[in-house]
């Protein structure tokens, strides 16, 4: 029998979603088990200032952080892959709360990405 592996104990983009139907996006090099623990100790002992997913939850009533229904997104190892697939992942999900800047980033990253893909494509 095949053994069926957790896909949250991978590397890769991440998908924590909330109560209101507004999503997280993240991104991790170890395990997104693992990575999941920090924004849920951040909300246990109501640290808002540490993380999106506490503030979102923390500064909001009636907004429950749904980690038991984490998705995996996107396995990936490699550093810029994941990078690259957080942004666009971020620019899919429009309904995000994603701290500003980080969205910010991830918007320059996937276009610079995207130019940089396309151009290499060209030059072939």
């Amino acid at each position: 029998a095949m053994v069926k592996r957790n896909p949250l104990a991978t590397a890769g983009v991440y998908r924590i979603p909330c109560s209101c139907d507004q999503v997280y996006i993240g991104t991790t090099k170890c395990s997104i088990q693992t990575r999941i623990k920090k924004p849920e100790r951040h909300c246990r002992l109501k640290q808002p200032e540490k993380s999106a997913v506490a503030e979102h939850t923390l500064k909001q009533t009636g907004h429950e952080i749904l980690f038991q229904d984490t998705e995996v997104l996107y396995n990936a190892t490699i550093h810029y892959v994941r990078l690259h697939r957080e942004a666009t992942e971020i620019h899919k999900h429009k309904h995000n709360f994603n701290k500003k800047e980080e969205s910010k980033n991830q918007q320059s990253l996937a276009s610079s990405t995207e130019n940089y893909s396309l151009q290499n494509i060209k030059a072939q």
